[in-house]
């Protein structure tokens, strides 16, 4: 997917928005539906929604994507290119607020996800942080 312009798309469910290891170019607002993103190609994240801002933190690093993002129905996802998803941030408030509410949302719902996974035995043990004083 080479993105070099904004533009909004219906992807069926199945189809992919975007694949672990492409170049991500762009960041995909989910306008309808909901995209499920998977690790490794099976490990299921989650399903992200309404609202939703996929591939932001790749586009930001220009990296790759580390994920699959499979729409889990018809959704209705908005492609942002790099050099207009900053241009919308530093010149758009509202935009700016709504990328923001929409990150937001997508951090819970991971923390919420990585909650739920169970846990290996060796990983359940807390770890005590060590006594360390910080000077002021």
């Amino acid at each position: 997917m080479a993105c070099s312009d904004t533009f909004t798309k219906t992807v069926r469910a199945g189809e992919w928005l975007f694949q672990n290891g492409q170049a991500a170019d762009c960041a995909v607002l989910v306008r309808k539906g909901g995209v499920k993103l998977l690790l490794d190609g099976r490990l299921d994240i989650g399903t992200f929604g309404q609202g939703s801002v996929l591939g932001v933190s790749e586009v930001f690093a220009a990296t790759q994507y580390q994920a699959d993002a499979i729409a889990a129905e018809d959704t209705l996802a908005e492609y942002i290119p790099q050099r207009m998803l900053f241009t919308l941030l530093l010149h758009d408030p509202k935009y700016r607020l709504e990328i923001l509410s929409g990150l937001s949302n997508d951090v819970i719902q991971l923390i919420e996800t990585i909650q739920s996974l169970p846990r290996h035995r060796k990983y359940r043990k807390r770890v005590k942080p060590e006594n360390r004083e910080f000077s002021k």
